[in-house]
């Protein structure tokens, strides 16, 4: 799940980092192959994890890895300060989270039912329910510099 997420991030760090295209190319060819790479260990591992100890292995090994992570980022990240005005957008925080909560139920149950049942319905009201909010909140949702954009640059985080 966590290198889902993280696989548009790098390339999209990695597409606006390197300009020249033959620096470009290089670049999407070493992600390329420690992708490749990464994905061939994860497998050779999890399976001697399985063969080895138990199932459960597989899930813990990601907890060295996040000490390894947050040790890193507390020894060189600075802090940072506090945003002067802290906001919270409930209502974008409910339909946002409750749109993909249906959304799942939707996919789930549109076997069992036809895709015009309830539980694909109450997904796209959901979903239309934040795009109506990000155009009324005061402050785009996520910051950066789609926030200075205005409108719904807000649905950003939504649609990642």
């Amino acid at each position: 799940m966590f290198a889902a997420l993280l696989a548009p991030a790098a390339l999209s760090l990695l597409a606006t980092t390197f300009t020249e295209p033959k620096e470009r190319a290089k670049a999407f060819g070493v992600f390329g192959a420690i992708v490749g790479a990464g994905a061939a260990i994860g497998l050779l591992a999890g399976g001697l994890l399985t063969e080895i100890l138990d199932w459960h292995w597989c899930l813990y090994v990601n907890v060295p890895v996040a000490l390894v992570a947050f040790a890193g980022a507390r020894a060189l990240l600075a802090p940072g300060g506090r945003h002067p005005d802290p906001h919270l957008d409930v209502p974008a925080a409910l339909l946002g989270s409750g749109g993909m909560l249906a959304l799942v139920y939707g996919f789930s149950e549109a076997a069992l039912a036809t895709w015009w049942a309830f539980g694909a319905l109450l997904p796209a009201a959901l979903i239309a329910g934040v795009v109506v909010n990000a155009g009324r909140a005061p402050t785009p949702q996520g910051g950066g510099a789609g926030a200075r954009a205005g409108g719904h640059a807000g649905l950003r985080p939504y649609l990642m």
